[in-house]
């Protein structure tokens, strides 16, 4: 039989890593709270497609390298804002906790 020639595949767009940025950091606040309590970071989705989290190994992690939080579960539309909190119960606008401490 004659070989077979596969026909050429185009793969669907994949989001690349770079195509999250960071949209907020609130290191230390200084309202009153506990230190830790109140501090976030929110990444924004600033391309016109959609970015699937769980496609790539996305993490918040320390400066050392350890206590790294994955960032999981959500497809951020273009436009749409992911927020890691070190306490969850602190804000009504958490999509996950982190365990960070900025300084």
């Amino acid at each position: 039989p004659a070989p077979i020639t596969p026909a050429p595949i185009t793969p669907a767009p994949v989001a690349m890593v770079d195509d999250l940025a960071f949209y907020q950091v609130l290191p230390n606040p200084m309202n009153g709270v506990a230190d830790f309590d109140g501090e976030y970071i929110a990444l924004i989705n600033p391309t016109d497609s959609n970015v699937d989290l769980d496609a790539f190994d996305y993490q918040l992690c320390r400066e050392d390298g350890f206590r790294c939080t994955a960032l999981t579960g959500k497809v951020l539309a273009p436009g749409d804002v992911f927020v890691a909190c070190k306490n969850a119960a602190f804000y009504d606008f958490c999509d996950v906790e982190a365990n960070f401490f900025m300084r």
